[in-house]
């Protein structure tokens, strides 16, 4: 459903959380119909102020799920997903110890 306003929504949402600051660390990436995986991990490391430089997908996995365990408190922000995408294929695994609630790990997964 495009053209409706959605990423203009986000990038209000991302800029009123910043100026808040009611998280350590606000990341936002565009995923697109066409996007891989190493694309959507170059943004999000960009977003933490990181560089993955390793080609092997299971490599970059593994680095920034540890970059990202270092975290307290991040809102991610996915933009423009056309289909499912596994995170922990990305490198964001969704422990429950790191989620404020089940509720929170259910709305994550819905999305």
């Amino acid at each position: 459903m495009g053209g409706v306003g959605k990423t203009t929504l986000m990038k209000e949402i991302r800029k009123q959380v910043e100026e808040t600051m009611l998280f350590d660390k606000v990341v936002f990436a565009t995923v697109s119909q066409n996007s891989d995986l190493r694309g959507i991990q170059t943004q999000i490391a960009e977003s933490l102020g990181m560089k993955i430089e390793e080609q092997n997908i299971a490599a970059r996995t593994a680095k920034l799920s540890a970059r990202l365990k270092q975290e307290k408190n991040i809102l991610l922000m996915l933009d423009d997903l056309w289909t499912r995408l596994e995170l922990s294929d990305v490198g964001i695994d969704l422990d429950k110890g790191q989620l404020q609630s089940d509720n929170h790990l259910k709305e994550i997964r819905c999305m």
